[in-house]
């Protein structure tokens, strides 16, 4: 192969190499509401509309749409070809693909709804249950100072900075739950096929229950003391030292 051949080459390998790794980076701060682009950002603060809610202790979460949001930020196709005729001979696709349109549960004293002006979300009550049905919206953050369980079938959540007893997570298939810097009695968790679990450094849990469906991730990267996890020929798992420790078993 001619040496201007290599260069090419290794130009586009490099090339595909670097997004990769930014893809890895923006994805890890992504998890706890990062983001350095206009994705995923709030618009200016005077677009922004503060609703009181009703007191409650169980979300639901329903998409109009019936399934979770998700974003292709970047596509980016590479080719390689034979010098003489032009002929290619391989290419490689680069795609990030996001979530988008998360529900940010977030400890405080208030029961309130933050929500950009052009959100269309539907608000309604059912006993000690508040339901949000989302039509169209951008991330939206949910303020309450206690809850108990979080059903989400259609829509990602983040939960954010809670102390409490017990917190029951339900999840459809293809969302994405975050758990972030809680301190749980019991945590449960049950989640649909292709979904995904992260619960960061900073969350401890005295027991888990953790079940997730086929395809699903799970990086647990924080604490229990004694639990029970239930997977299903996952895509990604990683566990914390901690974590290891602990099990005993994983079906």
């Amino acid at each position: 192969m001619k040496t201007s051949n290599k260069l090419l080459l290794g130009f586009f390998g490099s090339l595909v190499l670097l997004m990769l790794c930014t893809d890895i980076v923006l994805r890890a701060n992504f998890a706890n509401g990062i983001t350095n682009s206009t994705f995923g950002k709030r618009r200016p603060a005077e677009q922004l509309t503060t609703i009181t809610l009703q007191p409650f202790q169980v979300v639901k979460i329903l998409s109009a749409s019936g399934h979770p949001q998700y974003d292709t930020l970047n596509e980016t196709r590479v080719r390689q070809a034979r010098t003489l005729n032009g002929e290619t001979t391989s290419e490689t696709t680069v795609r990030s693909t996001w979530a988008s349109g998360f529900i940010n549960i977030v400890a405080n004293k208030n029961y309130t709804l933050t929500k950009d002006v052009t959100d269309s979300v539907l608000v309604s009550y059912a006993a000690d249950t508040l339901i949000l049905t989302v039509f169209n919206a951008s991330n939206l953050e949910l303020k309450a100072p206690s809850i108990t369980q979080v059903i989400a079938p259609s829509s990602h959540v983040r939960i954010n900075n809670y102390q409490i007893p017990s917190l029951t997570i339900t999840a459809g298939p293809n969302v994405e739950a975050y758990v972030n810097n809680n301190q749980v009695g019991t945590l449960s968790f049950s989640g649909g096929q292709g979904g995904t679990l992260l619960v960061n450094e900073e969350t401890t849990a005295d027991s888990v229950n953790i079940a997730l469906g086929k395809g699903s991730k799970l990086h647990f990267k924080g604490a229990y003391q004694r639990g029970h996890i239930q997977v299903d020929s996952l895509q990604e798992i990683e566990l914390s030292e901690k974590v290891l420790q602990k099990i005993k078993e994983i079906k």
